[in-house]
């Protein structure tokens, strides 16, 4: 069984998905097959990993983990089907947790309020760091002395920073779609400005156009431009090109 498990994270490493997916589904599946008397495709029975999730849901875990696991193990077995191991799905008829009457975290949006808070502290802290006396009499106090060069880095880390927060608040990109875009995915002096996001960086691999927000278009391009005079006079510094 774990042969046809690994055979089975090899096709999910080859479909390109992500690392955290690929450790997840890894975990799922092996403690499974630790706890159960699974050795063989042939074991597969839902009665075990019902009453083992059963368990582990007294001593403790979330019904959203009880469901990750038995999504874990529909999807491992749909693949074995596919792939003509099984002739069906064991696990086709598994009860799900009710998430509902077991919710751990009550998540809700930030108020306006909130989000602009978070983006300034976002913004200050790594000068606010970087001015900070970490030790003797005076720790605690704004007033470390920093070069020139290396104020701004600092200011450029919080603009980056505040950026990054504020265009996952304003587009619902994952962290790993915002990360995928680059310079020529984004479309800012069109009339319906947006960002293209790859097939191959979008979790449901159909690839999007993202609508961007007038004043998430203007930062961008600000950013772009204190980005592109930072690499000019690092370039100049070391003698480089210029881009």
């Amino acid at each position: 069984l774990k042969d046809h498990a690994e055979e089975y994270l090899k096709h999910l490493e080859a479909k390109k998905s992500s690392k955290t997916h690929l450790r997840d589904r890894r975990r799922y599946l092996l403690k499974v097959i630790e706890a159960c008397p699974f050795k063989r495709l042939s074991d597969l029975n839902a009665t075990p990993l019902q009453k083992w999730l059963y368990r582990q849901m007294e001593e403790g875990i979330s019904a959203r983990t009880a469901n990750a696991y038995r999504a874990a193990w529909l999807a491992f077995c749909n693949w074995c089907v596919s792939t003509q191991r099984l002739a069906e799905n064991p696990f086709k008829n598994l009860a799900k947790a009710n998430e509902k009457v077991d919710r751990r975290r009550v998540r809700r949006a930030f108020t306006r309020e909130e989000l602009t808070s978070l983006l300034k502290a976002t913004q200050e802290r790594p000068l606010a760091e970087g001015l900070t006396i970490t030790t003797g009499p005076r720790k605690g106090e704004l007033k470390n002395k920093i070069s020139p060069e290396y104020r701004a880095k600092l200011k450029r880390l919080g603009l980056e920073r505040a950026l990054i927060y504020k265009s996952l608040a304003l587009t619902g990109l994952r962290r790993g779609e915002l990360a995928s875009l680059r310079v020529g995915l984004l479309n800012l002096d069109i009339p319906n400005p947006c960002a293209i996001l790859r097939a191959a960086d979008e979790k449901n691999r159909q690839g999007s156009h993202i609508p961007l927000r007038d004043d998430l278009v203007t930062d961008f391009k600000e950013w772009l431009i204190i980005k592109l005079r930072a690499l000019q006079d690092a370039a100049r510094l070391n003698g480089d090109p210029i881009p």
